[in-house]
C-alpha cells in the first residue's frame, strides 16, 4: 500500500479544492467592464486546466505500470477497490460495488445539476477526463485479471466511466440514461454475485476465473444464466445492457460529444474481451473437480429475477419509464 497516503491525499485535494474554487469566481466584476469580464473568464480557464494536469500528474505519479513474469500490474492507487473486493466475503463485495456507488453517484448528479447549474460549460471537460481515464484503466486492468473479484471490480470502474458519459451532457435526457444505466447494472451485479455466492469448489466459494470450469457441464442453467449477465454487462443486444450504455452514448451524440460516445463504444468493445474470457472457462474448459450449487430459495428468486430484467428489458422499459420520468432533483 502507498505510505506517504497523507501526502498523497493533500496532492489530490489540492488540485480538485482548486479547480472547484476556481469555478466559483464570479464572471462579472462590474456591469460595464466587458474586458475585464473577458480576462476573468480566461484566467478561470486556465486555472482551471491547471488544476487538472496537476491532478492528473499526482494520478500518473501512482499509476506505476509493471511488468511481471504473469501479468501487468498497476499501481496501488487504482488497486485499492479491487483489493477491497478480493479481500472482502463476496456478500460484503456485492454491498460495496452497489450501495456506496449509487450514494455518491446521487450526491454527484445532484451537485452537478442543482448546485452547479450555472456552470456547465466548464465542468465538462473535467467530467470527460475522468470518463475516458476509468475507461481506459478499468478496461484494461479488468483484462489481466484472473481473479473473479478482482475482474468485477476493474469492470466497475469502466461501468462509471460509462455511466459519465451521460452526465458530460448535463441535460434531462442524459439524466435519464444514467438512471436507466444504474437499475440495469444493479439487476446484473446482483444476478452475477448470486452465482458467485451459490458456488462452491472443494467446499470453498470460488474465486478464480478458473474456478468456473466445467460449470456448463455440472450446472447447465447457471452457466447460461451467468453466460446472459456477461453478455448484459458487455453490451450485446437485444440484453439489457446494450440499452443502457445505448442511452447514455445516445445522450452524449446529442449533445455534440460524438467523439467521447465513438471512444466509449471502443472501450465497450474491449470489455467484451474479459467477459468472453469467463464465458470460455465455464462453456469450453472441462474440470475434474464438480462445483457445487448451494442456493437457497433466495438465491435462486434473485438470479430468476436478474435473467428476466435482463432479457425482457423492452418488456419493461414503460415501467422504468415511468418512474424515472417522474424524478426531480
Amino acid at each position: 500500500m502507498i505510505e506517504n497516503w497523507p501526502i498523497l491525499s493533500i496532492l489530490i485535494f489540492l488540485p480538485i479544492f482548486g479547480a472547484f474554487l476556481v469555478l466559483l469566481i464570479p464572471n462579472k466584476i462590474d456591469q460595464e467592464g466587458k474586458i475585464l469580464k473577458n480576462s476573468i473568464t480566461n484566467i478561470k480557464l486556465v486555472s482551471l486546466w491547471t488544476s487538472i494536469m496537476t491532478l492528473l500528474m499526482t494520478l500518473l505519479l501512482c499509476l506505476k505500470f509493471n511488468y511481471t513474469e504473469k501479468q501487468y500490474q498497476f499501481s496501488e492507487f487504482y488497486e485499492w477497490a479491487p483489493d477491497v473486493y478480493e479481500g472482502t466475503p463476496s456478500p460484503i463485495t456485492f454491498f460495496i460495488a452497489t450501495a456506496p456507488k449509487i450514494s455518491i453517484l446521487g450526491i454527484f448528479i445532484y451537485l452537478i445539476y442543482r448546485v452547479f447549474s450555472g456552470i456547465h460549460g466548464n465542468l465538462s471537460d473535467l467530467i470527460i477526463v475522468l470518463s475516458l481515464s476509468s475507461m481506459l484503466v478499468g478496461s484494461i486492468g479488468a483484462i489481466v485479471q484472473k481473479n473473479l473479484k478482482r475482474l468485477i471490480a476493474y469492470s466497475s470502474i469502466a461501468h462509471m466511466g460509462f455511466i459519465l458519459v451521460g452526465m458530460v451532457a448535463f441535460s434531462e435526457k442524459g439524466l435519464h440514461a444514467i438512471m436507466y444505466y444504474l437499475i440495469i447494472y444493479l439487476f446484473l451485479l446482483t444476478g452475477v454475485f448470486a452465482i458467485i455466492l451459490s458456488l462452491q469448489k472443494d467446499d470453498k466459494p470460488i474465486e478464480l476465473i478458473l474456478d468456473l470450469k466445467g460449470l456448463y457441464n455440472d450446472h447447465p442453467f447457471m452457466s447460461i444464466c451467468l453466460l446472459i449477465f456477461m453478455f448484459s454487462l458487455a453490451g450485446i443486444p437485444p440484453l439489457s445492457g446494450f440499452f443502457g450504455k445505448w442511452l447514455v452514448f445516445f445522450s452524449a451524440i446529442d449533445s455534440g460529444f460524438y467523439i467521447l460516445a465513438t471512444l466509449g463504444v471502443l472501450f465497450s468493445v474491449v470489455s467484451a474481451f474479459y467477459y468472453l474470457k469467463i464465458i470460455r472457462v465455464m462453456f469450453f474448459e472441462n474440470s475434474d473437480t464438480p462445483l457445487i450449487f448451494d442456493g437457497n430459495r433466495e438465491i435462486s428468486f434473485l438470479i430468476n429475477l436478474s435473467l428476466f430484467v435482463s432479457v425482457l428489458f423492452f418488456a419493461l422499459f414503460p415501467i422504468f419509464d415511468y418512474m424515472i420520468s417522474n424524478i426531480k432533483i
